[in-house]
């Protein structure tokens, strides 16, 4: 059963059950669930027509206001992103216990604001968080990796009969073989990697603005609006590998020009500021804007945030303008939703 405490119909109604009661450790526990507005952009834009988010922590508290009477304490699926749990937390301290999701980076947790726990567990399946009420309504939680199935198969290779029970069946053996082809590709070396990034926790910051400078001075783009969220940040070695590539990117995102046919420079830095609150910190280049800037590179992640921008003041003409002016430059239609959204604006190209 999906559970949503924030996501509602265009006329306040809730899309999901707001919240689940639940029996944990003897307690009556209530697990409500709440999106981030960042993720919640995300979603393309025709699959969640009609569709709003509300603020999760305003949510939170009428929830539980309803609901204090039902529970002994409280337990918070977030798809928000760690750093935005952090500050739920300290904004709904009734929380026992909010276990995070949505973002892409290496902390884990857990993490105590005041007497709530956040905690994570590892990316792409890589582990699992654990929380359980410890004496009186105290809670612990804690965070673990998933066994490495090649690891113990190593380390069982020694061992007696029983050790083939985890044996590829024979009709799989075809799969496995692909298998480890398609791994084999992965671990093909692209090349060795500079110095500042060899041997680290990729710094997804300075990557990206890297980049976006690269961008703006090596290809001439008028400027770059790259945003972190768009890349994960994982372990490198010597070697940049395909996997490697492909963990650091797998989104699928892609490049695209937005046009700024005589945008101001305070709409440029309201939508700045706006994309910073949605998204995370931005790569800018150059930084700040010049004066009668025409276009910039950014990614189609950034261009659907832009578009909740525009949804929210939809009268600006200058916001307008700029998305008649992206579809009309589109000839191709490549981005299906850009021309979805100009004939929302009642705009189209």
């Amino acid at each position: 059963m999906t559970v949503c405490a924030n996501a509602t119909d265009n006329q306040g109604d809730p899309l999901f059950d707001r919240l689940r009661i639940m029996i944990i450790g003897g307690l009556r526990v209530a697990v409500p669930a709440v999106i981030g507005p960042a993720a919640f952009a995300t979603i393309p834009a025709d699959q969640r027509s009609d569709h709003r988010v509300t603020d999760p922590s305003q949510a939170l508290r009428a929830v539980m206001l309803e609901n204090h009477h039902n529970a002994e304490a409280w337990v918070v699926l977030s798809h928000s992103g760690f750093e935005a749990d952090l500050e739920l937390a300290a904004a709904c301290q009734f929380a026992d216990v909010i276990f995070s999701g949505h973002c892409h980076g290496a902390t884990n947790g857990p993490v105590r604001i005041g007497s709530t726990l956040v905690v994570k567990g590892g990316e792409l399946g890589t582990g699992y968080a654990v929380a359980e009420p410890v004496e009186g309504t105290a809670w612990t939680a804690r965070t673990a990796m998933l066994p490495d199935t090649d690891t113990d198969a190593d380390a069982d290779a020694d061992a007696d009969a029983d050790a083939d029970s985890g044996a590829i069946p024979d009709e799989l053996a075809d799969t496995e073989d692909k298998i480890a082809h398609i791994r084999g590709m992965l671990a093909t070396p692209l090349g060795p990697l500079r110095a500042r990034y060899r041997g680290t926790q990729l710094d997804r910051h300075p990557l990206l603005q890297e980049i976006a400078d690269r961008l703006h001075i090596g290809l001439g783009a008028d400027g770059a609006i790259l945003n972190e969220t768009a890349v994960r940040a994982i372990p490198l070695g010597d070697q940049l590998t395909l996997g490697d590539l492909l963990a650091i990117e797998p989104f699928d995102n892609q490049l695209v020009h937005a046009f700024l046919p005589g945008v101001p420079r305070a709409d440029l830095n309201a939508l700045r500021d706006h994309l910073t609150e949605q998204v995370g910190p931005l790569a800018i280049a150059p930084n700040p804007f010049p004066p009668g800037i025409c276009s910039v590179l950014t990614t189609n992640q950034a261009l659907r945030i832009a578009e909740s921008c525009a949804a929210q003041d939809i009268r600006r003409p200058a916001v307008r303008e700029l998305v008649a002016d992206m579809a009309a430059r589109d000839r191709r239609r490549t981005l299906p939703e850009l021309h979805r959204f100009s004939r929302q604006l009642g705009v189209p190209a």
